[in-house]
C-alpha cells in the first residue's frame, strides 16, 4: 500500500511530492507510474490567469491512499473525473465517508481546500481526472462570485452528498475525452489543452450560477 499525504495548495508541489512517493522521475512537468505500481501518468498544466491544472490517467496495481489535509487558505478544487472501480473505493470529505465497489463514476465536483479529503483506491482502479485549482480572486473577477455567496456556500455545504453531484452530459464528455486523448505529436498541444479545460470550467460555473 502507498500513502501520499499533503497539505499544500500548489499543484507543482503536489506533483513533486507524489512522484517522490511512487519513486518516479519528473520530466516536462509529468511523471509516469513505475510498472510495479501501475501504468499511466500525472501531468501539470499552467492555465491562463495563473490557474493550475493536473491531468491524470492511470490504472493501479497497488492500493493507494491520497489524502489532503485541510488548508488554512481557502482555494477551490474543481474535479472532472471518471473512475472505474473493479474493487473498492473510499472517499472521505471532512467527516463524511463514501464507500463504493464495482462501479463506474463520472462527473464534476467542486471542493473547498478547507476540508480534509482522502481517496483510497484499490488495485485495478482506473482513474481519469482533470483537477483545477481556482482561487477566490479568480472566481470574483471572472464569475462575479464571492466566497460567501449563498449559491456557492449551499453547494459546498453538500460536500459529499452524491458522489456525482453533476454527472457528465454529452458536452462534458466530449471536452473531457479531448483533454485525455494523446496529443504528444501536436505542436499546439498546450494551447489546445488549455482551451478545452477552460471550456470545462466555464460550463461548470455556468450551471452553478
Amino acid at each position: 500500500m502507498i500513502t501520499y499525504i499533503y497539505s499544500h495548495i500548489n499543484y507543482k508541489e503536489f506533483l513533486q511530492g507524489f512522484a517522490n512517493v511512487v519513486g518516479a522521475p519528473i520530466e516536462n512537468d509529468c511523471f509516469e507510474f513505475p510498472q510495479k505500481i501501475g501504468a499511466g501518468y500525472i501531468k501539470l498544466l499552467s492555465l491562463p490567469e495563473g490557474l493550475q491544472a493536473v491531468v491524470s490517467d492511470y490504472e493501479l496495481k497497488e492500493e493507494i491512499i491520497i489524502s489532503r489535509i485541510g488548508a488554512s487558505a481557502e482555494v477551490y478544487n474543481l474535479r472532472f473525473e471518471e473512475i472505474f472501480v473493479p474493487g473498492n473505493i473510499t472517499i472521505e470529505i471532512q467527516d463524511e465517508i463514501i464507500k463504493e465497489s464495482d462501479k463506474v463514476h463520472a462527473g464534476a465536483k467542486l471542493y473547498s481546500t478547507l476540508f480534509n479529503t482522502s481517496y483510497t483506491l484499490s488495485p485495478g482502479t482506473r482513474l481519469k481526472n482533470i483537477s483545477i485549482l481556482i482561487t477566490r480572486e479568480w472566481m470574483k473577477s471572472h464569475l462575479g462570485i464571492q466566497s460567501g455567496d449563498e449559491v456557492l456556500q449551499q453547494y459546498l455545504a453538500i460536500k459529499s452528498a452524491g458522489f456525482n453531484f453533476e454527472p457528465f452530459d454529452a458536452e462534458y464528455r466530449v471536452l473531457f475525452n479531448e483533454v485525455l486523448e494523446d496529443h504528444k505529436d501536436s505542436p499546439l498541444q498546450k494551447i489546445y489543452l488549455q482551451n478545452r479545460i477552460m471550456l470545462l470550467i466555464e460550463k461548470f460555473f455556468r450551471s452553478l450560477v
